[in-house]
């Protein structure tokens, strides 16, 4: 197998294991929220659905013994979010406190790529995703660079939708209008990617090009 087959394997492996996540996290809290608005309170019900992927991420740290820092601020998130709506903050405060984690991701990743150290880089290489060397080459820099921004802005734009729509709407209109934007963020960050990396050659992509040939010494790509 080369190791652009070995990328694309591991790749693929990631998508199916994030995929699922999504699929547990962002569909059943939905159902069982209103299934337990005919028993409850609305901020039973929303905590109850809100705790869902709080257990699920609990679940695969004791299955696979592995953190997932993603599910550890959700963890955070939720029981800041718990609290103060118990102490007074109401069914706001579970409302938008996915949206202020969301915010402090896109702070971070704009963040990083102003200083020249993309998030998006430490990540990737967490998830040791093909060779962390590559991106040491001037162009591939450069593209997790403008991916970081990008992830950057859709989250600020997430958070700031998320906020606006639980200040205005509903509860029970809320809880589908969010899983409406979480599904076209997700949508757009998949685009951020696509549209990026579609203009990068695969031998960038896999990392398998000589310093030279980035900088200008090969067949790069040219403005």
């Amino acid at each position: 197998m080369t190791q652009h087959e070995d990328i694309h394997k591991t790749y693929r492996k990631k998508l199916w294991g994030l995929i699922a996540t999504f699929a547990v996290d962002w569909l059943i809290p939905l159902p069982v929220y209103f299934a337990l608005l005919s028993y409850t309170n609305v901020i039973t019900a929303l905590a109850a659905a809100s705790a869902i992927p709080v257990v699920h991420t609990l679940a695969l740290f004791a299955w696979r013994r592995q953190v997932n820092w993603l599910g550890v601020l959700a963890i955070i998130g939720f029981a800041g979010g718990l609290m103060t709506a118990l102490l007074g903050g109401g069914v706001l405060s579970l409302k938008i406190y996915g949206s202020v984690i969301t915010a402090a991701l896109g702070a971070v990743f704009l963040l990083s790529a102003a200083v020249k150290r993309p998030f998006l880089v430490a990540i990737v290489n967490s998830l040791n995703i093909g060779d962390p060397q590559r991106f040491e080459k001037p162009l591939v820099r450069r593209r997790a660079t403008v991916i970081t921004i990008g992830f950057g802005v859709v989250f600020l734009y997430d958070a700031i939708t998320h906020v606006v729509l639980a200040l205005t709407l509903p509860t029970d209109t809320y809880v589908v209008a969010d899983r409406v934007i979480t599904l076209g963020t997700i949508i757009l960050l998949v685009l951020v990617v696509r549209v990026v990396m579609l203009r990068m050659p695969d031998q960038l992509r896999s990392g398998q090009l000589g310093r030279t040939d980035v900088i200008g010494g090969g067949n790069s790509e040219k403005r």
